[in-house]
Formats: C-alpha cells, sequence, structure tokens
C-alpha cells in the first residue's frame, strides 16, 4: 500500500500485527521460554564435555599390529576447537595505555601484569 497523506491506519492496532501482545500472548512465550531453557540446559552438558575434550586433547594410543601391545601414547589435540575455545572462552587482555611523552602520544596494547607490552603502530 503505498504512503498516503494522513493514513491513520499504520498505527499500532489499527493493523494486524501491530501494537503491544496480550498478556495470553505474552504467558504463552514465557512458557515457550522456559521449556527451551530447560532442554538446552538438559542436552548441554554432553556436548561441552566433548567440546572440552576435543579443545583439551586425548591419548591416542599405538599399539604393535603383530602382538597387540602398546607401542607409544601421544595427547592428540583438535587445534580448530583448541582455536576456538581460546578465541571465545578466555578471555582477552585488550587494555590500551596512553603515554604522553614530551608532547608526542603513544598507544601501549595488551598490557600484561607482568610489565611487557606491544606498542601499536
Amino acid at each position: 500500500m503505498p504512503f498516503q497523506k494522513g493514513n491513520k491506519l499504520a498505527h499500532s492496532r489499527k493493523r494486524e500485527g501491530g501494537g503491544r501482545p496480550s498478556k495470553v500472548k505474552q504467558a504463552i512465550k514465557q512458557q515457550a521460554r522456559e521449556i527451551a531453557r530447560a532442554y538446552i540446559e538438559k542436552h548441554l552438558e554432553p556436548v561441552l564435555k566433548a567440546y572440552l575434550q576435543l579443545a583439551g586433547g586425548r591419548v591416542v594410543k599405538h599399539h604393535n599390529m603383530e602382538d597387540g601391545r602398546v607401542l607409544w601414547e601421544e595427547n592428540e589435540v583438535d587445534a580448530p576447537t583448541l582455536r576456538h575455545w581460546i578465541d571465545k572462552c578466555v578471555a582477552p587482555a585488550k587494555t590500551e595505555v596512553d603515554v604522553n611523552v614530551h608532547g608526542s602520544v603513544e598507544v601501549f596494547t595488551n598490557v600484561d601484569p607482568d610489565g611487557s607490552s606491544q606498542k601499536k603502530n
């Protein structure tokens, strides 16, 4: 429908879908949120355990093909999962400090408590 001067039909409840939802609809949405949250909480733990196992690594045993004895064990880590875990779960240090020395301003980023820092170009 093109714009018409003085068109009052586009306001709030005068058109379908406009205005605030009724209390009944709000209650239905709230119950749906609670059901979804309970489902996610119930099924999230096994997924997180598998994710942390991939990020933390797993022990792989290498066996002798002839007699079946274990030759060596190594820790195998899924690199993309580990990178994702570091990027999303470990908070990066993003502190910037401005230093004014005789009229020139230098910006340092990633200032660590141990005193190491990187100069921003």
